[in-house]
């Protein structure tokens, strides 16, 4: 009888132990907030995105200057991938242009060059003091075409842009 109840106790600390580890896996993987926090796909689906009360034309001040960046990103996109490719890459901002409202970006990098030629990219941010949301376009040197804006704004030091895309196809 005590074998018994020595391994139903060993087999119900076996089921706890696994079912706390499955808890706490689920946990790391799962966001903590819903994904489109401030925006939302309309009936007719259109995206609808609504500014932090913080928003302001200063939100990107903070990126004027020179950098050299280490970059990490996932080898394939939404496939499962978890494999991640790490690169340099330099950046030069203009600080505010167009009387605050604005600023760009230009990116370089060796990663994703072709012909030898560095990759580059560029980044035009305008702020839209009615709608107090900011529009990202971005352009590079492989496709020689501006990107549809991601839109959004920043929430204390968070940034929250969304966009409609497309993806291999």
């Amino acid at each position: 009888m005590k074998n018994i109840q020595y391994t139903l106790k060993a087999l119900a600390l076996l089921i706890l132990f696994t079912l706390q580890a499955f808890y706490t896996c689920a946990q790391a993987v799962s966001p903590k907030e819903p994904m489109m926090v401030n925006a939302k796909i309309t009936p007719t689906g259109e995206l609808e995105i609504t500014p932090s009360k913080t928003s302001s034309k200063n939100d990107f001040d903070y990126l004027a200057g020179k950098w050299t960046m280490r970059n990490k990103r996932l080898k394939t996109r939404l496939n499962n991938c978890t494999e991640w490719v790490e690169y340099e890459s330099t950046d030069e901002n203009s600080g505010p242009i167009l009387n605050g409202i604005g600023n760009t970006d230009l990116f370089k990098t060796a990663y994703n060059q072709v012909n030898g030629t560095l990759y580059e990219g560029l980044t035009l941010r305008l702020f839209n003091p009615e709608t107090k949301l900011w529009s990202l376009y971005w352009a590079d040197s492989n496709a020689g075409a501006m990107d549809p804006p991601v839109v959004g704004s920043f929430e204390g030091n968070i940034g929250r842009f969304y966009c409609k895309d497309t993806f291999n196809g």
